[in-house]
């Protein structure tokens, strides 16, 4: 790989990186407020996106480990949109801590 491209690669990276700062930001208050939203259905969404977002990225980059781990995140979600696991402490414990993880 020449320089040029190991330097728009790095560039590359590092927008990565920097967005999922973002989106991570913007996910915690949403999984905080989970339990207390009358609109978890959007908040749930929104989380996914994130979730989904990072998972893309991270497979465009080969972060292997990082594209399963956000895999098993968002079956989580999924179990949470359909109905079958509802958010209590236990989870918003859980979703907070797999978002320090990302």
């Amino acid at each position: 790989m020449s320089t040029s491209a190991s330097n728009e690669f790095a560039q590359f990276r590092k927008t990565f990186f920097d967005e999922c700062v973002e989106i991570l930001a913007d996910m915690e208050p949403r999984v905080a407020a989970l339990q207390d939203s009358a609109d978890q259905r959007d908040d749930l969404n929104a989380i996914f996106r994130a979730v989904h977002s990072i998972k893309a990225g991270a497979g465009a980059f080969g972060f292997t480990e990082l594209v399963q781990f956000t895999h098993i995140f968002e079956a989580l979600l999924d179990k949470m949109r359909d109905g079958h696991i509802l958010p209590d402490d236990r989870i918003s414990t859980t979703l907070i801590r797999a978002g320090d993880v990302l």
